[in-house]
């Protein structure tokens, strides 16, 4: 199946199934290191649907917080949620996209540790998740690191240039870049098939994105 063939149906059937294994993930890495989780999202009626997830877990999340993002850009939007967890009292954030249904509890862990570490020896700090593409997967910060994102999602040429644009950002603004273990999003045919490989090596890996991903196999329309 190319990636291409799926409609907006089974792209939204995908898409949930992505959320469903994202929630599960840090669900638990946030219940067992005691860390609030906070769900932002968008559109408005998109709560609807992220509830009605959360209810068909087999084990129960607990959400802090669900947060409407009415932002135009995707920069503003990113800005406004660290702003926010920060007036909250949140003292280290690390936020993720959903697009990552293979994101691991290694991977959050890596980001608070590097925060953590950061506030006692580099001192201001932004933790990154390199993409395999050039991009971003994961952002982190502690609370009096100045930092703003507008300008550093971009892409050019069809190439994510936001990891090298975020480290030039950084470094204009004396903030130390520190990074975790490189992962990759899904959002291009070629991520596909990488999250193909990997659900084929681990097989308890992203429960429902594997199961929703076999269905829509087996039943493409050519």
């Amino acid at each position: 199946m190319q990636h291409e063939s799926l409609n907006a149906e089974k792209v939204a059937q995908l898409y949930e199934a992505f959320l469903s294994d994202i929630l599960e993930t840090v669900g638990r890495y946030t219940a067992k290191n005691h860390i609030d989780l906070v769900v932002s999202y968008t559109p408005k009626e998109g709560l609807t649907k992220i509830k009605e997830l959360l209810r068909e877990l087999e084990a129960p999340v607990r959400v802090s917080r669900f947060d409407l993002q009415e932002e135009t850009t995707f920069d503003q939007r990113m800005n406004n949620v660290f702003k926010r967890a920060f007036s909250s009292g949140h003292e280290a954030v690390v936020v993720i996209g959903g697009d990552l249904p293979t994101i691991s509890e290694k991977h959050l862990g890596e980001a608070f540790r590097l925060l953590s570490d950061s506030s006692r020896s580099v001192g201001n700090a932004i933790v990154v998740g390199p993409g395999v593409d050039g991009g971003v997967y994961l952002i982190g910060l502690r609370r009096g690191t100045p930092f703003v994102f507008n300008g550093v999602f971009q892409k050019m040429d069809g190439t994510d240039i936001s990891l090298s644009l975020l480290e030039k950002r950084a470094g204009d603004m004396s903030v130390h870049v520190l990074k975790t273990s490189v992962h990759y999003d899904v959002d291009v045919p070629a991520d596909m098939e990488i999250l193909r490989e990997e659900l084929a090596k681990n097989l308890d890996l992203a429960p429902h994105t594997r199961s929703v991903l076999s269905s829509l196999e087996s039943r493409v329309d050519y």
